[in-house]
């Protein structure tokens, strides 16, 4: 590959898989057959493949892909991530969407701007549902007992494509459920909530992906790569900043953004982690156990947050 060629494609990539993954979706929507929730599947598959892809040609780190967990992260790209989302949605946003209904009901007028533009709806759902999934983020960091619900997630010592799902269903459902149920709850529809859908999952490959992309023009945006590794630092400090899952307006906003660290190392501290699926559903009960060290969800004074994101 060409020097200039690698350098486009550094730049690019990321906003055309975001953006061009969306505009597929919209264009979709209105001028196709196919059903949205398929139409976003197909998209989010086909976006995972592309950052595969990148993965092969950019690589950030050599040596991140773990064969030796391959089995388990899959199990839980199935179970703990499509699966644990597909079940918060049919338990949840219909009784979510009812009571939003009977709410607008009683106030006499519509709590979701239906008649804006999609793109305007869609962002508007990201900064509303960004702040549930900041705040249920930053909680698991800040108590012990929300930490080992969160912790299996910080696990894996390489990040790339597959380990990124590595996650606890009790996690899933958590960040899911926050994330979604305020715009769902609000009366968004199904185009919105679908865009939604695809941006967290889109975004969500990419800033764990283990590709050199040049993402520090969007740093004031968008959760990126280059701010979700320092997240996942083995360094405390480090690993207590950058909540945000697609967007990072509510760590500005909050004081937790860190932006410009390169972390040495990914994972956590003193604790030996089971290497099997349901060995690793086991984590929150046995965390204790696991960990030689203190409990390492260390408390976040605003003053050190204030340092950290100064």
């Amino acid at each position: 590959m060409s020097a200039s060629l690698r350098t486009l494609l550094r730049y690019a990539a990321y906003p055309l898989l975001v953006f061009g993954s969306l505009g597929v979706l919209w264009v979709g929507a209105r001028f196709s057959e196919a059903p949205l929730g398929a139409l976003t599947s197909a998209l989010a598959l086909a976006s995972a493949l592309a950052v595969a892809l990148l993965e092969l040609l950019l690589p950030d780190r050599e040596g991140e892909v773990s064969w030796r967990t391959l089995r388990t992260d899959l199990l839980h790209v199935l179970l703990s991530g499509s699966g644990v989302s597909m079940l918060v949605r049919a338990l949840s946003f219909g009784g979510l969407a009812a009571l939003g209904a009977l709410l607008a009901q009683r106030l006499g007028f519509g709590l979701w701007p239906s008649a804006w533009p999609w793109p305007v709806q869609l962002a508007l759902a990201a900064v509303i549902g960004e702040l549930g999934a900041y705040t249920a983020h930053r909680l698991m960091h800040r108590y012990e007992a929300l930490w080992r619900i969160h912790a299996l997630h910080h696990s894996p010592p390489h990040l790339y494509i597959v380990a990124s799902a590595r996650t606890h269903p009790f996690n899933a459902a958590l960040v899911h459920f926050s994330q979604m149920a305020p715009v769902v709850l609000l009366g968004a529809g199904p185009e919105v909530i679908a865009g939604f859908s695809l941006l967290t999952a889109v975004v969500g490959l990419l800033q764990h992906c283990n590709a050199d992309l040049a993402t520090e023009w969007l740093n004031g945006v968008f959760a990126t790569p280059d701010l979700h590794r320092t997240h996942h630092s083995v360094v405390l400090e480090e690993s207590n900043t950058n909540f945000g899952n697609n967007l990072i307006v509510w760590d500005w906003v909050f004081g937790t953004r860190l932006a410009g660290a390169r972390p040495a190392a990914y994972g956590v501290e003193g604790v030996t982690w089971p290497e099997g699926y349901l060995a690793q559903l086991t984590v929150p009960f046995v965390y204790a156990r696991l960990s030689a060290a203190p409990p390492l969800a260390a408390p976040e004074p605003a003053s050190e947050l204030a340092t950290l994101s100064g």
